[in-house]
């Protein structure tokens, strides 16, 4: 890119809210960029945990004007999810500039300056569409320059391997900290969740007999029962005061996740 280039919007951003953007802009006949640091679009996705799958049905989890593929189950997994993105790209034909890391973002008196390890770009407007993952929060916990053992953010995560037989700390119940924490404890680590408020745990009903039922709700009621099996084999830590807890019970733990 040369510096001379300038644009009426830049997104900044190649994941589904900046693909989003961008395809909205271009129904609208809007010239626009989007700039994302990976190599590919979806960057971020392709490198989160192998096991990730979305919490929403696919008919809730799509981009504006395409919906997935019907070999797509009904909860699509990561990879699902990063091929959808790849196929938005290509089918909306949308300007993404790949390997572009956007180090500022400055007001310049007629609109805004985006600078990239490429290069200086103008824009009327810029879209910020980064999201939380590419800027992770690893909190300060009292107590934790005692804890001998390793210490790692929900984001490096990738898979199970190698943490049979350890014991485990997963602070946070969200999205990821609950796919963690069960794939864990499934494949043989012992792991403890620290909650900041308690939790109701709550056994998914059998499945209702039907003539008539749908793939989609056979398929969540077994995902909600292997869930369920897994709670079994977690211990559930919940305080008030919790980092202070968390402080006193990393002393005695080989690991710890924060998420």
């Amino acid at each position: 890119m040369s510096t001379a280039e300038r644009y009426p919007v830049v997104v900044v951003g190649g994941g589904p809210a900046g693909l989003a953007t961008s395809a909205e802009l271009r129904r609208r006949h809007i010239e626009h960029v989007v700039l994302e640091r990976g190599e590919s679009a979806g960057h971020t996705w392709m490198n989160l945990y192998d096991s990730l799958t979305l919490h929403t049905g696919k008919h809730l989890s799509t981009l504006p004007g395409m919906s997935f593929s019907r070999s797509v189950p009904f909860f699509p997994s990561r990879r699902d999810f990063v091929a959808y993105l790849h196929r938005y790209v290509e089918v909306f034909e949308l300007p993404i500039e790949t390997g572009q890391l956007v180090t500022a973002v400055e007001p310049n008196g007629t609109g805004w300056t985006v600078r990239t390890d490429a290069g200086d770009i103008g824009a009327n407007a810029v879209v910020m569409a980064t999201g939380i993952v590419s800027a992770p929060r690893m909190p300060s916990i009292p107590g934790r320059e005692r804890f001998r053992g390793r210490v790692m953010h929900s984001v490096e995560y990738r898979r199970p391997a190698g943490f049979q037989g350890r014991r485990v700390l997963v602070v946070g119940v969200g999205n990821s900290g609950g796919e963690i924490g069960s794939e864990l404890a499934n494949f043989g680590a012992h792991v403890t969740m620290a909650v900041r408020r308690s939790s109701d745990i709550i056994t998914a009903p059998p499945a209702p007999a039907t003539t008539t039922g749908t793939q989609p709700c056979r398929n969540g009621m077994l995902a909600a029962r292997q869930i369920t099996a897994s709670l079994n084999r977690l211990m559930f830590y919940s305080t008030p005061s919790s980092r202070q807890s968390i402080a006193s019970h990393m002393q005695c733990r080989h690991r710890m996740w924060t998420s």
